[in-house]
């Protein structure tokens, strides 16, 4: 908690630095320190920062990308049927693809869209939410017996405010936070298998020293610890989620999975995070 204290703080430190640093160069841009022999285009400047399209109704029958996963299917045969619609098994192409305009958006969970943007000033997020949608943990169906204390964790996190303060640590806008909560693990017993993607920043992804963190891996070292049980991660990619959860290779998958009822053989948990579809696009024109 001191160290979430700490990043908040840092953060708050940073945005004032920010806002000062703003005004200071509006004022700079505006001419107000008497340099009148060079104007700066204002307009120029912000047409140039803004996004490409205005809103996803201009995006209905363009190039449109999309992680390869049941929830992004069907968003894309119901809102985009007349796009050309290309699949991506990680964030990073997808990402690729847009700034070398061999698409012209992307579709993406709201915290990962806005984080993607921060990232990478050169793509910015529409206010037009595509799909409200929210993240879930899935298990085989009628595993009741490691379903109902998992309902039972998310119930409690969420009353105490625990949940509330994991998301705001890992989805932070200002801050890149890497280091999971000191959290002991159990170390005896059978291992839950979990699937998880290791490339979904902020949610669950690899560290500088290769190990797993995110929010999602917080949340299943709390699981673990509630359950009693070793954790035995099992690298995934999102479109093998529910074939390794339907075979049985795997207890459970996380890694912002949407709740997708739709989906046969698998039972999820209540949701413990919202997370509506977004539509990233490209600065500029």
């Amino acid at each position: 908690m001191n160290k979430m204290i700490e990043a908040n703080t840092k953060s708050v430190a940073k945005g004032f630095i920010f806002l000062v640093l703003m005004i200071i160069a509006v004022v700079l841009l505006t001419g107000c320190f008497g340099n009148d022999d060079e104007e700066v285009d204002l307009e120029a400047l912000i047409e140039a920062n803004a996004p490409e399209f205005a809103s996803v109704e201009e995006m209905r029958e363009l190039r449109i990308g999309g992680v390869n996963a049941p929830i992004v299917h069907t968003i894309k045969g119901l809102e985009f049927p007349d796009a050309d619609t290309t699949e991506f098994n990680q964030n990073v192409d997808m990402i690729a693809a847009l700034q070398a305009r061999q698409i012209d958006g992307f579709m993406v969970s709201k915290p990962t869209a806005f984080f993607i943007a921060r990232s990478n000033p050169d793509l910015a997020v529409l206010d037009d939410v595509l799909w409200p949608s929210q993240a879930g943990v899935g298990v085989r169906a009628g595993n009741v017996a490691l379903l109902t204390p998992i309902n039972e964790l998310i119930r409690e996190l969420r009353e105490d405010g625990t949940l509330d303060a994991m998301v705001a640590f890992w989805y932070n806008d200002d801050v890149r936070n890497t280091e999971l909560p000191d959290l002991t693990l159990p170390t005896t017993g059978t291992p839950i298998r979990i699937g998880v993607a290791e490339n979904l920043e902020p949610s669950s992804f690899l560290d500088a020293n290769g190990e797993l963190t995110g929010l999602d891996i917080e949340l299943i070292h709390r699981i673990a610890i509630h359950l009693n049980r070793p954790v035995e991660f099992v690298p995934l990619l999102m479109a093998g989620y529910a074939a390794a959860v339907q075979a049985g290779q795997v207890d459970m998958v996380i890694g912002n999975w949407i709740i997708n009822p739709e989906l046969t053989g698998i039972d999820f948990s209540e949701p413990y995070f919202d997370t509506p579809f977004m539509m990233v696009v490209r600065r500029g024109n």
